[in-house]
Order: C-alpha cells, then structure tokens, then sequence
C-alpha cells in the first residue's frame, strides 16, 4: 500500500467487514494472533475469553487495576484490566504496553482508544483503508504469524 497521508509516517492497513466495520490484524505473541475491531467510540480494548487463554499460555499477563465501565448497552460493569508487553498491529506498528479487558463470552476483540492514543496523533482513512499513525515501534513478523488472524 502507498502513504495514506504525507503527515503520517507509518500507515496500519485495515480492512471493512460484510457490515462496514473495519478490522486490523493483530499479535500478542507469536500463537496469538486475531482481529481487531478499530472501536473509536470504546476507550478500553477488549479481547475474547479465547484469546486471553491463548496469550496466558505464552507470557505474562499483569493484574492492572478494576474499573467500571459503561457497556454498549448503556449498563454498568466491573471489569479486571490486564497488561501484556505488547500488541503489533498489522505487521507495522507495536503499541507498549497493551491494556485491556477480557470479554468472557465475546467473539470478537475491540481496539479502544485506550491504545490508538499511544500511537496519537492518528487518522482514519477510509480509501484507501488505514490508521495513519506517528508514534510506535515498527516492525516485520512473519507473514505466517498474522495469516492465521483473518478469516
């Protein structure tokens, strides 16, 4: 993909869904790859039951703090944040550390804004499909260890 935007030098590639929502691939580890859904209107991130097993079985998963949160739904709900070292979105990007909460029965995970302002300023792009950001750690996974996130 060519730059999205001059003013942004690396730029994460997304990719809209059947109902126009837009997903990045994403690793926690090199077996925990997934799918992001890009949530601007959630500041937490959130990941599934199953991927937050995945991620204990590799490394360490650090307790941070408990917080209310107020759910799509309007209601309100305790929820555990944890901390792993990093996410890498995309093959280009690493936000560090990476919070979150784990959403037990969810099958989908949320990148919040919680983590996109680690990587501000940032811009959304529509056309060509991406996250233009300023500020992360890039880097080159296999091509491997992401292909197992998109569906």
């Amino acid at each position: 993909m060519g730059p999205v935007s001059a003013e942004f030098e690396i730029n994460i590639p997304v990719e809209a869904n059947a109902a126009g929502s837009y997903m990045v691939n994403a690793a926690l580890g090199p077996d925990a790859a997934a799918e992001f859904l890009v949530d601007t209107g959630a500041n937490l991130s959130a990941i599934s039951g199953e991927l937050f097993e995945r991620i204990k079985a590799q490394q360490e998963v650090v307790r941070v703090k408990r917080v209310a949160t107020r759910l799509a739904n309007g209601k309100l709900a305790a929820a555990q944040v944890y901390r792993v070292d990093t996410l890498r979105l995309a093959n280009a990007c690493d936000i560090a550390p990476f919070e979150f909460v784990v959403m037990k029965g969810a099958k989908r995970n949320l990148l919040g804004m919680s983590a996109l302002a680690q990587v501000a300023p940032f811009a959304f792009h529509v056309a060509p499909a991406a996250i233009g950001v300023t500020r992360c750690q890039q880097h080159v996974l296999s091509d491997t260890s992401l292909a197992s996130a998109a569906h």
